[in-house]
């Protein structure tokens, strides 16, 4: 044996039984070793693992995962791989953790657990957008109500961040979302329903508070209509606003190629939100200098009443009053 090869000898019966010797040089001394010892004490690749298609034990006690192995990567070889019942249910498109996940459309890749999922719906653009639901899935129309109570839906993509939510509802029964706010691309946080913002009502309010909901502001531009101004020339105006909650405040620049002039509680113009419920203050200047003209009046009438002034071609006007 010592001089023939091992290409000549027989062929050995497998699968190995483990209790073969071969021949090993350790120390230089040529000893023995079972074909079991061979690898006692060495780290194995989990990589060089390969599950046979016999079908393993779920976490229930009944036999659910069957998979193959290609590249040391292991494969699901069918869509009931994972068994319902055990810690992790497969429908063959959804992953539900603790439990089954439910009917979600075919198009749509989601991971449940209990009530709660994250999933992607659809191609093209659909396909770039992220969402996180509570209480309920979508079967590929509608988003459906998972139990009985409120629902609630994220959304994340394109840049952009939505938010919805939708009062109490019956399982199965049709979510109706509403978006309550919104962030576009830009940076800007949207309010998503008339009447709503910000609510700070973790500060201690003064005995006759109302409201502590901040829900408007707006800024803008508008041309005043005058009555009884008296004009030589012509002239340019120039009116901003900016209301913030209930409070509206305002300026306004009066310029003529000659000169104006008022007549204090006849001479007024337009407010540029009109209301007929609350009283402002009003002043008037020289555009140009520091001369005050003095207070006119915001009334009730919708219209803001200037004081006098005699033949004066810039002058600057503010006020405020609350709608």
């Amino acid at each position: 044996m010592a001089n023939t090869k091992i290409s000549a000898l027989s062929s050995a019966t497998t699968p190995l039984s483990g209790s073969e010797i071969v021949p090993i040089n350790q120390s230089g001394t040529t000893d023995s070793v079972t074909v079991a010892n061979l690898t006692a004490g060495r780290a194995v690749s989990a990589a060089s693992l390969a599950l046979t298609s016999s079908p393993l034990p779920t976490s229930s006690g009944g036999t659910g995962l069957t998979s193959f192995t290609s590249g040391g990567v292991v494969y699901a070889s069918s869509t009931s791989a994972l068994a319902t019942g055990s810690s992790l249910a497969w429908d063959g498109n959804n992953l539900g953790l603790t439990g089954t996940p439910s009917s979600w459309a075919s198009n749509v890749s989601a991971i449940q657990q209990g009530n709660t999922g994250i999933y992607k719906a659809g191609s093209g653009v659909l396909g770039n957008i992220l969402f996180l639901s509570s209480n309920s899935y979508y079967n590929g129309t509608n988003d459906i109500y998972q139990a009985n109570y409120s629902a609630a839906k994220y959304q994340l993509g394109l840049g952009q961040h939505y938010w919805y939510t939708a009062s109490s509802g019956t399982a199965g029964n049709t979510v109706s979302y509403t978006q309550v706010w919104s962030m576009d691309s830009g940076g800007n946080f949207i309010q998503g329903v008339a009447g709503k913002g910000i609510n700070f009502t973790a500060n201690t309010p003064a005995s006759g508070m109302t409201s502590q909901n901040l829900n408007w502001y707006e800024e803008g531009t508008w041309t005043p209509t005058f009555t009884n101004l008296t004009i030589v020339g012509t002239p340019t105006y120039t009116g901003k606003y900016t209301r913030i909650g209930r409070m509206v405040s305002f300026t306004l620049r009066i310029k003529s190629t000659t000169s104006t002039s008022s007549s204090a509680g006849a001479t007024y113009f337009n407010q540029p939100i009109v209301q007929f419920s609350n009283r402002g203050t009003l002043t008037a200047a020289n555009g140009n200098a520091s001369a005050s003209y003095g207070v006119g009046l915001i009334a009730d009438d919708g219209n803001c009443y200037l004081p006098t002034w005699v033949t004066v071609a810039d002058v600057s006007v503010s006020g405020f009053y609350f709608v």
